[in-house]
């Protein structure tokens, strides 16, 4: 009894000695970690997690090519080792046993990751779900609301092709109305031109819809894909509403890139991407339907939770890999992870403003002259010297050919895009960029610009005549 009662004694010094020696360890190590924060403060300053963006970031954190030049992240986004670690995890999970997978398990990955997603939007789960991309819902959203023959969908010139084309589809088939309310820019080469701020455009708004009181819908751009315009979409939601007609935001590139509180706006509905600018894997976007709508709007793909509620009807589209929805709760993490919405925002947008002032300088051009309050934190849009526009030709198939060639030419991804009859240029920066990869793109410029001069002649696909207008084109608006 007296052996054990020593035994217990060592024991119990034992463990109070372990005890203790953790809690140091732990406290050295909060010590160790308080001091390089401090240095690091002392040195960077407050946002000292910029530090690591940039070359850094892109080697140890994403899967990106080094030898290629990306200077688009605003089309396909980029996905971070990080994420697409977990997403295979998910997918090796789903393989070892994929009925217990998609009985038993994904719905309730599905929800978890759906509630991270709408904390970070600022929206109520309830009225939240996951779908593959902007584009899709805006098609569940315009197939499901009850057109009559001579009601008006409104959209802008500005509005991203497919979803022109989805809604101008709408309208053929419902024999309703295609309104496009015409947004130009004050460039150099136009005169007269209205100098939209945030009053103007939501006066224009307005006077279109008072002249047009048949209209049902609106699809507003929260940020437009073509010119980089950042819309005020809660001041133009009131005043669709005030007109009567709904409204549709189209934030296929606003989550990650702005601050969203989706219960605040005033819409009707809303879709954005998680691909583009908030890191998730491709094939990740979400919808947001306000409550009094839950019963109209339906997926395009009719399953067996057809007649449930919102969530079941979107999460039931047969058998998908939903891994790209269940791993959108660590892309939120990643993101607040390196910095969040102030320390990313604040590296992005002047990394834009400096690369749209830079090659603005360097091709003797012009940037897109947009409002400070309406400019995208992350995107710019710069004009093309005038030998390419003349070269390739000032249509998108030019702006097409121009890409291929400088990325098969000089190993670099760019955006080219037609407006106003001009070829322009929209920088997209992500966390990865540095200044060096904007200097490379204003050097590969030139290069093709006094290939042309000396003789080049790219061989441009002449476009066939549209049977609609298309995204480049800036159609009157119809009546």
């Amino acid at each position: 009894m007296e052996t054990m009662d020593a035994d217990s004694l060592k024991g119990s010094r034992m463990r109070r000695i372990l005890q203790l020696g953790t809690f140091v360890v732990f406290v050295w190590w909060a010590a160790v970690i308080k001091s390089v924060s401090a240095v690091f403060t002392f040195i960077f300053g407050k946002d000292y997690r910029l530090a690591m963006f940039g070359k850094n970031i892109k080697k140890n954190l994403f899967l990106l090519d080094e030898s290629i030049v990306v200077t688009n992240n605003g089309s396909y986004g980029t996905i971070p080792k990080k994420v697409k670690e977990t997403q295979w995890k998910y997918q090796e999970e789903m393989e070892r046993c994929p009925d217990i997978w998609f009985r038993y398990k994904v719905k309730n990955l599905w929800n978890s990751s759906l509630e991270t997603v709408a904390k970070f939007v600022g929206a109520n789960v309830k009225d939240l779900v996951f779908i593959a991309n902007a584009t899709s819902g805006i098609n569940a959203v315009l197939r499901s609301v009850n057109f009559q023959e001579g009601d008006g969908i409104l959209i802008t010139n500005q509005t991203y092709g497919a979803v022109q084309m989805t809604a101008q589809e709408i309208c053929q088939e419902k024999k309703a109305k295609l309104l496009v309310l015409n947004v130009t820019f004050p460039t150099s080469d136009m005169t007269g031109s209205i100098k939209y701020q945030v009053t103007e455009i939501v006066e224009h708004y307005e006077k279109v819809l008072q002249e047009n009181t048949n209209v049902k819908l609106v699809i507003i751009d929260a940020i437009t894909s073509i010119s980089a315009l950042k819309l005020p979409i809660k001041k133009l939601s009131e005043v669709c509403h005030k007109h009567n007609a709904l409204v549709l935001i189209d934030g296929a590139h606003a989550p990650g890139q702005i601050p969203l509180d989706l219960e605040r706006i005033g819409a009707d509905f809303f879709v954005g991407n998680l691909h583009k600018w908030l890191f998730a894997p491709r094939g990740c976007a979400i919808l947001w339907v306000s409550p009094k709508f839950h019963d109209v709007i339906i997926p395009q793909v009719v399953s067996w939770f057809h007649d449930k509620n919102l969530q079941d009807r979107f999460f039931q589209q047969g058998t998908i890999d939903h891994t790209s929805y269940t791993s959108a709760a660590a892309a939120v993490q990643f993101y607040r992870e390196i910095g969040g919405m102030g320390a990313i925002t604040k590296y992005n947008s002047q990394l834009a403003t400096w690369a749209s002032t830079t090659l603005a300088e360097t091709w003797d051009t012009e940037v897109l002259p947009i409002p400070e309050s309406m400019r995208a934190p992350f995107m710019a849009v710069i004009r093309l010297p005038g030998e390419l526009s003349a070269a390739y030709g000032a249509t998108q198939k030019g702006a097409d050919k121009m890409m291929s060639d400088v990325y098969h030419k000089y190993n670099v991804i760019a955006c080219f895009i037609s407006i106003q009859a001009s070829l322009w240029c929209r920088v997209s920066v992500q966390v990865y960029n540095v200044k060096e990869d904007y200097m490379q793109l204003g050097e590969v410029v030139l290069q093709l610009k006094e290939e042309c001069v000396n003789g080049f002649c790219p061989k441009v696909e002449k476009a066939a005549e549209p049977n609609r207008w298309s995204w480049y084109e800036d159609p009157q608006l119809s009546s």
